[in-house]
């Protein structure tokens, strides 16, 4: 299980770098609606990785479940 959570991780950066990529190659000029769209788009993507990369750097144990109601 500790692997896994290794490899989701690493997943999870190699698909930042991806997108980080992505966002450094846009134009700093944003005058269209397009361009300011899509930086929003890049920017928000970034920030859910980067959420999900830390959540799982903090919490090494993750229990996930059928039904979130039943706790045991």
């Amino acid at each position: 299980m500790f692997t896994e959570i290794q490899s989701f991780l690493q997943g999870l950066r190699e698909n930042w770098t991806l997108v980080n990529q992505i966002y450094q190659g846009q134009s700093l000029l944003t005058d269209t609606l397009f361009k300011k769209q899509r930086k929003a788009k890049v920017e928000a993507q970034l920030k859910q990785l980067e959420k999900f990369i830390q959540m799982l750097e903090q919490h090494p144990v993750i229990y996930i479940t059928d039904n979130p109601y039943n706790l045991f």
